[in-house]
């Protein structure tokens, strides 16, 4: 068994993307509102073909989504943010996350419609208070090197996230668009993979030792959360207790697959010490010591 997984971790190839992949793929990409057929939607809502725990992730997914403006700013205001050797960090920002995330929203908010989930859309836009949260909750998160090694995680997660509406939901046409959606946030994951590549160099060459740098990334995946809960006036009006439960459940169902996503990443992004220092760090991923020895092996191979 462990012989077959190396195999399968050796075969992964971590794709290494710049700021010229992602502009391409994004020329390329066919607009998303107008993609999917909005009434339909609504009549297989009508038809009662969203069960209740679709609609209970519906409901987290158009809070994410709705609060992208909130997260563009805090992008593009790190402490760092505006270094040279940054530079592709913050222009996939402002040219390709922020537009592609934007038409997410958009498409989430013609979801509410759809489903009648009356959202007050200012309640995730306030970006003070979200800030505050997110910060306190991760403050090696005020410098790229945190925040890359955040939207690794959280892009990831978020692909799960759309795919589960999407596993659950009668509608076939918003299973496609839950399907379509969580394609694109696991490139975004890969394209911040990269750039936590490139920073953690950068990092190194400033004078930082990589047993830091490395447990920068470990700490910060140990105080993990979706950026959902950061909005904490709406998450407490529009989730109720078991639906952030029902989120939980489902998330640990897809350890072990988010787990074998992440590990070759974060091998390709530091090697093993890298995977070393998140073991170090603990939950939420949990790495063992036998997964270290896979990744290791794989990278060797």
């Amino acid at each position: 068994m462990a012989f077959s997984l190396t195999k399968r971790l050796a075969g992964l190839a971590v794709p290494y993307l710049t700021l010229e992949d992602a502009k391409t793929r994004h020329r390329k990409r066919k607009p998303m509102l107008s993609s999917f057929d909005w009434e339909q939607i609504n009549k297989d809502h009508d038809a009662g073909k969203i069960t209740p725990e679709c609609r209970a992730w519906l409901h987290m997914m158009i809070m994410t989504e709705a609060g992208t403006p909130v997260y563009t700013e805090l992008l593009t205001s790190l402490a760092d943010s505006r270094r040279k050797e940054f530079q592709a960090f913050f222009d996939f920002v402002m040219e390709v996350w922020t537009p592609e995330e934007a038409e997410h929203g958009e498409c989430a908010l013609q979801v509410a419609k759809a489903i009648g989930f009356d959202i007050d859309v200012s309640l995730v836009r306030k970006f003070a208070p979200w800030r505050d949260q997110y910060l306190g909750a991760c403050p090696p998160c005020e410098r790229v090197l945190g925040t890359v090694s955040y939207t690794v995680i959280q892009e990831e997660i978020t692909y799960h996230s759309h795919r589960a509406y999407a596993e659950l939901s009668g509608s076939e046409e918003l299973a496609r668009m839950g399907k379509t959606i969580a394609a694109e946030e696991r490139y975004h994951s890969y394209f911040y993979a990269s750039r936590l590549k490139d920073v953690l160099e950068v990092s190194i060459k400033d004078g930082m030792s990589e047993e830091t740098a490395y447990k920068i990334v470990g700490d910060v995946i140990k105080r993990f959360n979706m950026p959902t809960k950061y909005h904490l006036e709406a998450y407490r009006k529009y989730v109720e207790t078991w639906m952030g439960d029902l989120a939980v459940d489902y998330l640990e169902t897809k350890r072990n697959e988010i787990r074998r996503q992440l590990g070759p990443i974060f091998m390709a992004c530091g090697g093993w010490k890298l995977v070393r220092a998140i073991i170090d760090a603990g939950p939420p991923i949990k790495y063992s010591e036998g997964d270290a020895a896979e990744y290791k092996v794989a990278a060797a191979s």
